[in-house]
Parts: structure tokens; C-alpha cells; sequence
């Protein structure tokens, strides 16, 4: 039987897996990521400001390892993210939800960052953590029956 595993600790491609409806392990990763440079209140902040009237590119990438073969694939995805203009205001009260803090561009698009898009150029999965259209396009190149 095959197992797809999932090499990330992240609770949001975690739940974008299960929407598959294909058996899964999380494996993650022993990488660590620093959360302290980009996630403090003032950073978070910043980065609002930055993107406040502007765009962000999401950049995914995903690879597909077949263990029995050998056969593999990596593809990255990306999507460009447009935001309206935000009030400082605004910003100070996202950032006192703390939802900003552990978040790569100081948003959740999932979650009530999403208030602040004005639109999205590409996949909105990707922006989520998970391209799941390309995801299921090249698992079915390996046979995997979505």
C-alpha cells in the first residue's frame, strides 16, 4: 500500500492533505527555522506596512519521491498576491491578535488576513502552503488515484 509522506510540522498542510482524501503520515522535518528574526509585534508591523498598497509573491515548492522506483519530481509554484491599501490602525489591531507573528509575509490568508487581499494572481492553495491542483496533477503522474 502506498503511504504519502508529508515532511512538514505545519498544521494548515496538514489540513490541505486531508482534503485529498489519500492516506498520509506526517514526517517532519528536523529542520529549524528561526521564528524569532521575522515574528516579533514590530516586524510583523513592518512587514504590514510594506505590503500595505503593494504585492507579494508566494512561492511553494513540492517534490514527489517514489521509493520503490526512484522516480521523482520537484516543481515549485507561484502565486502573486495583491493587497489593498492598509490603515495603521488596522495593522496594530492584526497585530495585537498575534496571528501575524508566526506567519512568513505577517499574514494568514486562511485566517483574518484574508481581509487585506484585493485579489490573486495564481493558485490560491499555494498561498495557503500547498498547491493542491499542481500537488494532484503530478500525483497522477505517479498512479495516485485522487
Amino acid at each position: 500500500m502506498r503511504i504519502i509522506i508529508l515532511a512538514s510540522a505545519s498544521a494548515t498542510r496538514k489540513v490541505l492533505m486531508k482534503r485529498l482524501n489519500l492516506p498520509f503520515r506526517v514526517i517532519a522535518s528536523d529542520y529549524e527555522e528561526n521564528m524569532r528574526l521575522p515574528h516579533s509585534p514590530s516586524a510583523a508591523k513592518k512587514m504590514l506596512r510594506m505590503i500595505s498598497n503593494g504585492h507579494g509573491t508566494a512561492i511553494t515548492g513540492f517534490t514527489i519521491i517514489n521509493t520503490r522506483t526512484g522516480k521523482q519530481i520537484s516543481k515549485a509554484v507561484k502565486t502573486e498576491v495583491f493587497f489593498r491599501a492598509l490603515s495603521r490602525e488596522e495593522i496594530d489591531a492584526y497585530v495585537k491578535t498575534g496571528e501575524p507573528l508566526d506567519k512568513a509575509e505577517a499574514f494568514a490568508i486562511l485566517e483574518r488576513g484574508a481581509l487585506f487581499i484585493k485579489k490573486i494572481e495564481g493558485d490560491y492553495t499555494n498561498v495557503s502552503g500547498l498547491p493542491l491542483p499542481t500537488l494532484v496533477v503530478e500525483l497522477r503522474k505517479f498512479g495516485v488515484k485522487v
